[in-house]
């Protein structure tokens, strides 16, 4: 799955929403919950921080323990 996430100038995520589902609705909300609450280094256009927007693949791994 690939989420599309807006990241503002103090790296924070804006907005997210799914560029390629995993095809279960649990996975895709879960992924989508995750990259809410992630945050970043803001992005620079030389030292003025800016807003970007950037695609993260999601992979999910089932451990059987």
């Amino acid at each position: 799955m690939v989420v599309l996430m807006e990241i503002n100038t103090t790296g924070r995520v804006t907005n997210v929403s799914l560029n390629r589902s995993s095809g279960h609705a649990d996975l895709d909300r879960s992924a989508l919950a995750a990259a809410r609450l992630w945050t970043f280094r803001p992005a620079r256009r030389g030292e003025t921080p800016i807003a970007i927007t950037v695609l993260k693949p999601f992979r999910f791994v089932l451990n059987r323990r």
